[in-house]
């Protein structure tokens, strides 16, 4: 059974990640294939943000749907606190530089998630420890190739394979991105282990305007040969550029949600 802190470390996925202006004006005529992969590493990130989600978490056996608010700035802070159900009301996590430390309010706990195990399995679900920890980045873990460019479905898209660089530590032996030529959003982000075999797909879709870009509202990742169990995450709004001081991402704020 997934924990509820499951949701919250999710997040942080999509938002410890570098930063690329999304204001710069990038089409597929005139970018490169690390240009893209900082496209995506950024697509919901900024000098600064502030986002309240919807997660959905589909187990095979359970369902649980969590509301989430959450902060970043830079790519050294990030926080993130459920607001909804009241029973997970408190539960937050944050990163401080490269250190991840969560808080579990039913314990009055807070506890530094060790980065030792970066490739096992998390919690038994199909994220890896590595997720949690630290996240690789596509555009400076990995070496990007586009491998197709074309209109397979009617729809322009533009393929990029990444490789590990030699001296990265990573968890994944390949990563497929395949994004929209006409704006470089994502549409679908495939996750290969050390086997060449798929271990779990990103799919983007419901585009829409979000904050002051136009951003896939709904994020669904499934894990390969799971029975159906999938994470669904739906941006209900985010705001970009938000002010927020460094001392706000710190292990006090982290305990006490009141004074967020």
């Amino acid at each position: 059974m997934t924990r509820p802190g499951y949701a919250l470390r999710l997040l942080l996925i999509f938002f410890s990640i570098s930063f690329l202006p999304l204001g710069e004006a990038l089409t597929a005529q005139d970018a490169s294939p690390q240009e893209i992969a900082s496209r995506i590493d950024d697509l919901y990130r900024g000098s600064s943000s502030h986002a309240v989600m919807k997660l959905k978490v589909f187990t095979g056996l359970s369902t649980r749907e969590t509301l989430v608010e959450a902060w970043s700035k830079g790519r050294k802070y990030t926080l993130v606190r459920a607001l909804e159900p009241a029973g997970q009301r408190g539960l937050s996590t944050v990163k401080l530089g490269n250190s991840i430390w969560s808080y579990l309010p039913d314990v009055d706990r807070v506890i530094k998630l060790p980065p030792s195990m970066a490739g096992a399995p998390w919690m038994g679900s199909h994220l890896t420890n590595g997720d949690v920890v630290r996240g690789d980045m596509l555009s400076e873990d990995y070496l990007a190739e586009i491998t197709f460019s074309g209109t397979p479905e009617r729809t322009g898209v533009i393929e990029i394979t990444f490789t590990p660089e030699p001296a990265a530590q990573v968890i994944w032996s390949k990563v497929i991105a395949t994004v929209r030529q006409s704006d470089l959003i994502p549409l679908r982000i495939e996750f290969y282990g050390d086997k060449a075999d798929l271990v779990r797909t990103m799919t983007y879709s419901d585009i829409r305007k979000l904050g002051t870009r136009m951003l896939p509202s709904t994020i669904r990742i499934t894990p390969s040969g799971n029975d159906g169990a999938f994470t669904e995450i739906t941006y209900e709004a985010i705001r970009f550029g938000v002010e927020v001081d460094d001392d706000f991402f710190s292990l006090k704020n982290l305990k006490n949600p009141e004074s967020l």
